[in-house]
């Protein structure tokens, strides 16, 4: 009862404050929803209740009406709207790359051969392009940006906890059989481990004696990861560990942290972990692997014989069997061939150019940053060493797993992109930067534009 009620209440304030503070607030909340996914993870509790809520289309509903209304003038926001909202982000290479992909997808889907296959999966896509598109308009100061940052944090970290928890107390290894919320255990074990840089860089910027906080959680993060039984999963974040070394301000301490994690790992994958990592047959191995070429292989067809707009969003499941897969609706197994095959190999070059164009909005932003010592730059910094690092994992875990519509893949996307629009933000109003904006331009500006600093200050 307790979490319903938890939500009701977090949802109803979210949703006023859209109103009445910010559009921001419902942005936040949907995405915390749709990352923590509160409806699978306390299904036991909510499905009991005698009302069903759709909690992140209220909160999406509440966001999308606070920013239509105040962008008609028919809504104000006080003080805000002459400190906050007037400085509106740039619409940097890869928002339009986003936005692309958006036509593209849509196309497909319009053109498909059965649109009702993928009507699920685009109503999905519908969700995250909006979202995307209405936080790249809202999301206008840098404390926003940590906000959205620490929220991943805090989900990823609640749903490790909680999946240890159910571990420790029952033996039950939750994700490794059912995965989290519609993901299998490949999906649900990438999607955590995207937390671990994050836990990092968010103790490199902190100062106060909570910064030890977000060190603790890495190995719970980890040891969830173990988990799963996601082999995968665990070489994504291998091979993005060497990145960290890239962003980070304390590489000595790293190189502890490394040593550190290197020693807890046999401790933290218990035998029946350690049977399924170092004593897999080699049988099962050599199916999967076989699988995934074949499914990779009858892709690669598709996407050639349908090269424009593709067979249509997951049209292509119902193709697999009879051009040879070993099984009925057989998922491909890649972020890039099913795109490429759903949405043709043009989709799949604009969903590349989207990750590059974020990657180049992610290192212009650092470079400018690098050498700052104020609060803010400091600030940025640590945010975008973590969201690049995160999102290299999350690239390297695609390439054998199908994620199209992987929300917390898309929000990391945004931020890289928004720290750098924030950075080109454009003043509205034409006027000085507001006192206690703490960062300094790097070169003579029009007068038209705001000084290269995140607008508002803290």
């Amino acid at each position: 009862m307790k979490q319903y009620l938890f939500l009701i209440f977090l949802t109803a304030f979210c949703s006023f404050a859209s109103l009445w503070w910010t559009p921001y607030a419902g942005v936040a909340l949907y995405y915390l929803f749709a990352i923590l996914r509160p409806q699978y993870l306390w299904e036991w509790q909510l499905m009991s209740m005698p009302i069903r809520l759709p909690w992140s289309f209220i909160v999406a509903s509440a966001a999308i009406s606070g920013y239509l209304l105040w962008s008609a003038g028919i809504l104000s926001f006080g003080r805000r709207e002459s400190s906050l909202m007037r400085y509106r982000p740039k619409f940097t290479i890869a928002h339009w790359m986003m936005m692309l992909f958006a036509f593209w997808v849509t196309m497909s889907h319009l053109c498909a051969k059965n649109p009702d296959l993928g009507e699920l999966w685009y109503g999905e896509y519908l969700k995250i392009f909006g979202m995307y598109y209405l936080a790249s308009r809202v999301v206008r100061t840098p404390t926003q940006i940590w906000g959205l940052y620490m929220l991943i944090i805090i989900a990823i970290g609640y749903i490790s906890i909680e999946m240890n928890h159910i571990y420790l107390s029952t033996g039950k290894l939750i994700l490794a059989k059912k995965g989290f919320a519609g993901l299998d255990n490949n999906g649900a074990a990438l999607m955590l481990c995207l937390g671990v840089p994050l836990c990092y860089f968010a103790w490199e910027f902190t100062e106060r004696w909570y910064k030890w906080l977000f060190l603790m959680i890495i190995p719970v993060i980890m040891h969830a990861v173990l988990s799963t039984y996601s082999r995968g999963a665990m070489v994504s974040m291998a091979m993005a560990a060497p990145v960290l070394m890239v962003f980070s301000q304390k590489r000595k301490f790293l190189i502890c942290v490394y040593l550190a994690i290197g020693a807890m790992l046999p401790i933290m994958a218990g035998k029946e972990i350690q049977d399924r990592f170092f004593s897999v047959e080699q049988r099962e191995m050599d199916d999967s692997y076989r699988s995934r070429l074949l499914s990779w292989e009858i892709a690669i067809d598709i996407s050639l014989e349908y090269p424009i707009f593709g067979v249509g969003v997951r049209n292509s499941n119902a193709e697999m069997f009879h051009r040879g897969a070993d099984m009925e609706g057989r998922t491909i197994h890649s972020q890039y061939f099913q795109i490429a095959a759903d949405s043709g190999l043009c989709a799949m070059l604009v969903y590349l150019g989207m990750i590059v164009a974020t990657f180049w909005c992610i290192f212009r932003a650092s470079a400018r940053l690098w050498n700052r010592t104020d609060f803010e730059s400091r600030r940025a910094r640590a945010m975008l060493g973590g969201i690049a690092c995160s999102l290299i994992s999350f690239c390297i875990g695609a390439i054998a797993l199908s994620l199209e519509v992987f929300e917390v893949s898309y929000l990391l996307f945004f931020l890289g992109a928004q720290v750098w629009a924030l950075l080109n933000a454009t003043d509205t109003l034409g006027a000085a930067p507001m006192p206690g904006a703490r960062w300094t331009p790097a070169a003579p500006v029009r007068v038209t534009v705001a000084q290269p600093q995140f607008a508002g200050g803290r």
